[in-house]
């Protein structure tokens, strides 16, 4: 009696936290994955491209000079789609960023309506998988469709190669 009690709030809880969890899982792998039995991750794949503090930069910051030069390193076919990937803490820096008086950083919402701030024009997704502040990976600028991902429909197969019809 007492579990029939408790199933509504489970199957709440249930509901909420394993779409929460399987996003971490799915992109933790893709962003750092060693590429046996899950992705090669971007950060230990060949494409990356690291962009070194600034001559007298503070510890853990970002500054306009790093988004640019991230911006730049992105081939120009994939800077149209590209989106960049930010650790939460980093958010508070974003609209300190300037290029002489110019913003490089427009917040969500306003005028836009947009459902993620923009930095240099492409969104700003804050995501638990990027790394703390100063560390590799704290800002990423990620081209999601140069990443190939394959999903199995309609079941898989057996043991003996049939399908498995789900």
């Amino acid at each position: 009696e007492e579990m029939s009690e408790d199933a509504p709030f489970i199957d709440g809880y249930l509901r909420r936290k394993v779409p929460e969890k399987l996003d971490f899982v799915i992109s933790n792998a893709l962003v750092r994955g060693d590429g046996v039995a899950k992705p090669l991750g971007f950060l230990n794949g060949p494409c990356l491209s690291t962009v070194a503090a600034e001559s007298g930069q503070t510890a853990d910051t970002i500054v306009a000079a790093n988004v640019l030069k991230m911006f730049a390193a992105m081939p120009i076919s994939s800077r149209s789609t590209a989106v960049w990937l930010i650790h939460p803490d980093a958010e508070p820096q974003l609209p300190l960023m300037t290029i002489g008086q110019m913003p490089v950083y427009v917040p969500a919402g306003g005028l836009s309506g947009s459902k993620y701030g923009t930095l240099l024009g492409r969104p700003v997704i804050p995501h638990q998988v990027c790394e703390t502040i100063g560390d590799v990976g704290d800002i990423m600028f990620v081209d999601f469709n140069q990443y190939l991902t394959l999903t199995m429909t309609g079941g898989g197969r057996d043991a003996n190669g049939m399908r498995a019809e789900t």
